[in-house]
C-alpha cells in the first residue's frame, strides 16, 4: 500500500524515498518518484544561497507536528504561554500538512539572532539519518559552523501519535486534526522547554542576540 507520503510497507523502497527526499532538500532537485540515481543531483552542489551559522533544525517523525510547532515557537509565531489556538496552529505551514515528506527539510525562517530555523521528519531513523544529514550539509558547504538539532518526538503523547498516524499513514488530515491539535496542546510546555534549551545552546555558542 502506498500511503499519503510514500511507500511505508517495503522497507527498502521506504528508505530509498527518504534518502531521495533528503537529497532533494539539500541540492534543490524536485522530488521525483520516477527518477532514481545521482545524476539528477549533478550541478546542484554549488548554489548562491548559503546557510548562516549556526543552524537550528528541529526534527520529529513526519516533519509536520512537533518539529514544526517547535520551530514556530522558536520564531515567535506561536505563544509560549496560554492556550495554542487552532487558528494560530493552522496558520503555521506545514503544520499537519499531507504534502510533507520524511527526509524533506522545511526552511521556516530566521530568528531575531539571524539564525536559520528549520524543521524536518526523519521517520524512525533519527540515529542514522541525522548524522548523515548534518555531515552532508557540512560537505556541501551549507553550514560552516555549529548545527544545533533538537529531537522533538518524545514530547508527542498518545493523542498526538494517534492523530499523526491517521494523518501520515492514512492521509486523513481532517478527521485527525482534533487529535493532533489536542496532542500539541498537551505537549506545549515540553516543546517550549526544548526551544528554551536550544536557545541556551545558541547563547553558549556565541550567536548574536
Amino acid at each position: 500500500m502506498k500511503g499519503a507520503r510514500g511507500d511505508y510497507n517495503v522497507e527498502g523502497g521506504r528508505w530509498t524515498q527518504i534518502c531521495r527526499n533528503m537529497m532533494t532538500s539539500l541540492f534543490g532537485s524536485p522530488v521525483n518518484d520516477e527518477v532514481d540515481g545521482p545524476e539528477i543531483y549533478c550541478g546542484r552542489l554549488i548554489r548562491p544561497e548559503r546557510w548562516t551559522r549556526p543552524v537550528v533544525v528541529y526534527h520529529c517523525y513526519g516533519g509536520a507536528h512537533t518539529s514544526v510547532v517547535s520551530a514556530a515557537l522558536h520564531l515567535g509565531w506561536l505563544p509560549r504561554k496560554g492556550v495554542l489556538e487552532r487558528e494560530a496552529l493552522e496558520a503555521v505551514k506545514p503544520f499537519d500538512s499531507l504534502e510533507t515528506r520524511i527526509g524533506q527539510i522545511h526552511h521556516l525562517g530566521r530568528d531575531h539572532r539571524g539564525v536559520e530555523v528549520k524543521a524536518m521528519g526523519l521517520g524512525g531513523g533519527t540515529e542514522i539519518l541525522w548524522p548523515l544529514y548534518s555531515q552532508l550539509m557540512d560537505v556541501i558547504g551549507w553550514s560552516s559552523g555549529e548545527i544545533i538539532d533538537c529531537h522533538t518526538l518524545p514530547a508527542a503523547g498518545v493523542m498526538l501519535r494517534v492523530g499523526g498516524f491517521v494523518s501520515l499513514r492514512l492521509g486523513l488530515a481532517w478527521p485527525a486534526r482534533f487529535l493532533v491539535i489536542g496532542g500539541v496542546r498537551r505537549a506545549h510546555a515540553q516543546l517550549v522547554g526544548y526551544v528554551e534549551g536550544v536557545e541556551r545552546r545558541l547563547d553558549a555558542s556565541g550567536a548574536p542576540g
